[in-house]
């Protein structure tokens, strides 16, 4: 729950609902946000400032469909 409520404040939404709604259409920023609490949730300790907005697309896609199974 605590990489939801991450994203919830980073994208500045409340509930699931807002944020799903919200990564419909993500910026490079937001994209960030959510890419830093999924690796944080998972207990990684990282900066994201370094890491390329297209491999970020592309993890975060994956993570969110890897826990969808």
């Amino acid at each position: 729950m605590g990489a939801l409520a991450e994203i919830e404040t980073g994208l500045g939404v409340e509930g699931l609902a807002a944020a799903a709604e919200r990564m419909k259409a993500l910026s490079a920023r937001d994209l960030m946000v959510v890419l830093g609490a999924v690796l944080r949730g998972g207990g990684e300790a990282v900066d994201v400032a370094g890491v390329d907005p297209r491999e970020a697309a592309v993890a975060v896609a994956a993570a969110f469909e890897a826990a969808a199974r």
